[in-house]
């Protein structure tokens, strides 16, 4: 109850945090090659959980 399911979901990113606030991120690609690509994905999909 109260789980949203990311593949119903239009983008497949739920809002929905399974981890608090607090927990540090533990990649961040670099912005060269096709970790580019990667960090404009990940700044979108990161959007999304918080909010936006």
């Amino acid at each position: 109850k109260g789980y949203l399911y990311p593949h119903d979901i239009d983008g497949g990113v739920a809002a929905q945090r399974y981890r608090d606030g607090n927990a540090p991120n533990y990649y961040e690609p670099s912005g060269h090659g096709r970790e580019q690509e990667l960090a404009e994905r990940l700044a979108r999909i990161r959007a999304i959980l918080n909010g936006g």
